[in-house]
């Protein structure tokens, strides 16, 4: 062991005190989540965009009767409750369309806490 002190040393440690100017490189950082961000979201609906083209130029039919029939599909019930006031409560969860919502607001919902549990 030597009683000198290692200068390299020295320096690296001073250099590790100095401030960071980390404000450029989290604004490039942002930017480049928020354009990742854009990017799948306009993929998503570029997707979906492109699944109704495909399936209306499919199905061969004029834009109202496709209209009708993705409205007919999404109202379809679930389970045929009746006539009664049970059928009217769950009225809005009983349907293609419903469950299609509660299945949404269940992946934002298992997203948001997913992505809070590692922040």
């Amino acid at each position: 062991m030597s009683n000198q002190p290692d200068l390299q040393l020295q320096d690296l440690f001073a250099q590790a005190a100095e401030p960071l100017g980390g404000d450029e490189l989290c604004n490039r950082v942002m930017a480049a989540a928020r354009k990742r961000k854009w990017l799948a979201w306009s993929g998503l609906a570029a997707a979906a965009l492109l699944t109704v083209v495909v399936s209306w130029q499919l199905l061969a039919v004029s834009l109202l009767e496709f209209a009708v029939i993705i409205s007919g599909t999404l109202t379809t019930n679930l389970v045929d409750l009746g006539e009664g006031w049970l059928a009217l409560i769950l009225l809005p969860i009983n349907s293609v369309g419903g469950l299609l919502a509660i299945a949404v607001r269940a992946a934002q919902l298992i997203r948001r806490r997913m992505i809070g549990s590692f922040a």
